[in-house]
């Protein structure tokens, strides 16, 4: 079986892949209209929208759990400072910036 082939058959048996990167896709055409209307906050994006923003990182899980729920995975972001990365987790394997 072909790389892309596999990589195609997990995400279909993997629902948190799945849902990682249908929140990315979000993520990237509502970048630049969330820094604008979320500076300094948290924008917090699950099941492929914006749940809202929060002004802490534990307000953001909290308003995370109170909206989505059943996320398998959530992007939460800080609006308005640019993050520097040495490294990437495996297991996230894909930036979104």
């Amino acid at each position: 079986m072909a790389a892309s082939a596999q990589s195609t058959q997990l995400v279909a048996e993997d629902p948190a892949e799945t849902e990682r990167k249908i929140n990315n896709d979000a993520y990237r055409e509502m970048k630049t209209t969330l820094e604008r209307k979320g500076e300094s906050s948290f924008a917090v994006v699950a099941i492929g929208k914006l749940q809202g923003y929060a002004p802490t990182l534990e307000e953001a899980f909290a308003l995370l759990n109170s909206r989505a729920p059943e996320a398998k995975q959530a992007i939460i972001q800080k609006i308005g400072e640019k993050v520097e990365t040495e490294a990437v987790w495996e297991a996230v394997g894909e930036r979104i910036s």
